[in-house]
């Protein structure tokens, strides 16, 4: 404290300086000459000497640092909230009161009000939320003060105002001229007493509605202001009305009422029943679920060791089923679930039992079996079932199933075993073509058991990485220049020599692993092509074959996109293979699939042509570049006039449709030469030369 502090601080130093828990300063001109030990402490000065001296406004918070505040708070002896700046940067909020004291010294006292205003902060997000809460309340709200409507929310607004507004109303004006005076004479009363009443109100309109309203004080020692909840019961009134018009006496509505009850009894019985077989049955089939099964399952076994009888057991799993959802949707895959459902109960006995365990799996069970041949018998009539083709709304399916059988106690005697013996049946009978059932005691088939050990080397290919691509060349007819590169999925193994392609890429598709291997084949392609562009290679096409599997995918179109745009290839020399197969199979997926490659900028040739002529009207509405005419009637042209005849009207029809056609398998001159005779534009084949190493298919390249 300064010299000049100390000389006001006999006066009032006890008062303000010593006890106070406020900031307490003295200021001359708005300067520091005198605080207290609160102060120090609320703007974080280790000594008084920290704000002695400055002006007290340079610890304001600059929305409140206008010049003259302490001053203009003596003169006009009041108060102002404001909020203070620490020396190290805490914002407190306060209230600020400036006393004149004596000799031109101002006394300026500040409460601190955080915690105050953090409270009323609360109290108002607490009055917004539930001023919102009644704002958009089912039931009608209003406040009237004086008996006039100061408030209404929408709720009150729709029902007694729909094109107006309640505000400033008499609350009289809305009642019923019947209840009106009863109402407002004893309003006092109501509100007094919390009072809950039926009455009718009228609307702007002037129609009339039923309510249940309810009044409460908004102060208790006064009912001059209070709130009114009201709902509308018109129409439970009405039917209120109409059920006791329907009744001539009493007893008849006790008897009603209790026939009522005795009905909801009922249907809470029932309800709890429907719970009960929901938890135990599959929502979409019906049949019993999982748990319903093993608990079934667990009584048949033993009962069967008590009576010494067999039991059969089969798994059933759908062949074909994603690619039904897939294709045709979840709708579809539903309804061929259900379907599936009704023909395998159809294909048992009545005292066997059908359950679905999840997705496409379900199981039967069949107790007291007179052996193998007997449920062999069940076996045979489920897969002829499932065999024809099922009519989902959007299209006909055909799918078909695997089945495993395992018969208690022959195969397992436990239940788990009994169950794992059933499930590797399944898989096995999978392995083998499906649309077949394998017995768990079946001793393993020596051509089974190739077919199965050649699926999983396919996949240790997959993901071991171990096919390659070789590159056969597309011609020009016209110059017998190289024009493009066809990229071939080859797959060299190290036990089984070379595959054809014929044996082991059907395997992908089935096992899903052809979008995995689709992808690689995109991304080696395109780096091949840029590596022979590196090279000083001319810039030729590549022709990739797309898979049904890569069409269906709705993600293939933006993944083919970021892989084109990765690779740096300019998109118009990739160039796209689809069969006609893969159109048919589902004319919107290819549309959409196909144009967004199209947008992209690469090229799309359909593969195959002339095997389904139906395609042909697909031409003018898909974005198809060229058609490769298939080899088999290229093979023939020299012999068949009517191969011939095919080739040329393909070849004029594509050229009408301002497409090109490109002739496959072409294995002679004489061949060569006709196709160029009939004006098609580019011809592949081992005429040419046959599928090509990477590096054989750029000196072939360079060399042209």
């Amino acid at each position: 404290m300064t010299n000049e502090g100390e000389a006001f601080r006999p006066q009032w130093c006890r008062q303000y300086f010593e006890g106070s828990q406020l900031l307490a300063c003295a200021c001359r001109d708005g300067v520091i000459v005198a605080i207290n030990p609160a102060g120090i402490g609320l703007l974080d000065c280790e000594t008084a000497d920290g704000a002695l001296g400055r002006r007290f406004e340079d610890f304001l918070h600059p929305d409140y640092s206008e010049t003259g505040l302490i001053a203009t708070l003596a003169a006009e002896g009041d108060s102002a909230p404001a909020k203070l700046m620490s020396r190290l940067g805490h914002v407190v909020d306060v209230e600020i009161r400036a006393i004149p004291a004596e000799d031109g010294v101002d006394l300026v006292l500040a409460r601190n009000v955080t915690e105050q205003v953090h409270a009323a902060k609360s109290v108002l997000r607490n009055e917004t939320r539930w001023r919102e809460l009644v704002e958009n309340a089912l039931d009608c709200t209003l406040i009237c003060r004086d008996a006039v409507i100061t408030y209404a929310n929408k709720a009150a607004t729709r029902l007694l105002a729909p094109n107006g507004s309640l505000i400033g109303r008499d609350f009289a004006s809305i009642l019923h001229p019947d209840y009106r005076d009863a109402i407002v004479g004893g309003l006092d009363d109501l509100v007094r007493e919390t009072a809950v009443e039926h009455m009718k109100v009228m609307r702007h309109d002037g129609a009339m509605r039923d309510v249940v309203m309810g009044f409460m004080p908004l102060d208790h020692f006064s009912t001059r202001e209070f709130m009114i909840e009201a709902r509308d019961i018109t129409d439970e009134n009405r039917a209120v009305t109409d059920l006791r018009a329907s009744r001539d006496n009493l007893e008849r509505l006790v008897d009603q009422r209790t026939r009522a009850l005795r009905d909801e009894i009922a249907e809470r019985r029932r309800a709890e029943e429907r719970i009960r077989h929901q938890a135990r049955h599959d929502i979409l089939t019906g049949l019993p679920n999982r748990m319903h099964f093993y608990e079934v399952l667990a009584e048949t076994l033993d009962m069967a060791r008590d009576t010494g009888h067999q039991v059969g057991l089969m798994f059933v799993d759908l062949d074909g089923f994603k690619g039904i959802n897939d294709t045709l949707g979840h709708e579809a895959g539903d309804l061929l679930l259900v379907e599936t459902a009704r023909r395998l109960k159809d294909a048992v006995r009545e005292v066997d039992l059908v359950a679905r365990l999840g997705g496409d799996e379900f199981t039967i069970l069949l107790p007291g079996v007179a052996g193998k041949e007997a449920v062999a018998a069940v076996a045979r009539r489920a897969l002829e079932a499932l065999g024809r083709p099922f009519d989902l709304g959007v299209g006909e399916a055909k799918i078909s199933g695997s089945i495993g059988i395992a018969v208690f106690p022959g195969d397992a005697q436990e239940l788990d075993r009994l169950l794992s013996a059933a499930d590797g049946a399944m898989y096995r009978a999978k392995r083998c073509g499906k649309a077949a059932y394998r017995f768990a005691s079946d001793a393993a088939d020596p051509a089974e058991a190739a077919r199965a050990a050649f699926r999983d080397d396919v996949r240790l290919a997959a993901g071991n990485h171990e096919f390659s691509l070789c590159y056969q060349p597309k011609v020009s007819l016209a110059h017998g220049g190289v024009v493009g590169f066809e990229a071939l999925l080859r797959w060299q193994s190290a036990q089984l020599g070379m595959i054809p392609p014929g044996r082991f890429i059907p395997i992908l598709e089935e096992e899903g692993l052809m979008g995995e291997v689709g992808e690689w084949v995109l991304r080696a392609g395109l780096q091949q092509l840029s590596c022979w562009h590196q090279d000083g290679a001319p810039s030729v096409r590549l022709a990739i074959n797309l898979s049904a599997r890569q069409l269906r995918s709705k993600s293939f179109a933006p993944l083919f996109g970021r892989v084109l745009r990765e690779s740096g290839v300019d998109p118009a020399m990739l160039e796209i293979e689809i069969t006609e197969s893969m159109v048919l199979a589902d004319e919107s997926v290819a549309a959409r699939v196909l144009g967004e490659l199209h947008g992209l900028g690469v090229r799309i040739l359909m593969d195959d042509f002339g095997t389904g002529l139906g395609v042909l009207n697909y031409l003018r509405k898909l974005p198809i570049h060229g058609v490769k005419i298939d080899r088999e009637f290229v093979s023939r042209m020299e012999v068949s006039s009517e191969d011939e005849r095919m080739v040329a009207s393909i070849v004029a029809m594509t050229r009408a449709l301002g497409c090109i056609a490109v002739a496959e398998g072409v294995e002679t001159a004489g061949q060569a030469r006709r196709l160029a005779e009939l004006g098609c534009a580019e011809a592949q084949g081992y005429f040419f030369a046959p599928p090509l190493p990477a590096c054989a298919a750029r000196d072939r390249l360079i060399a042209a």
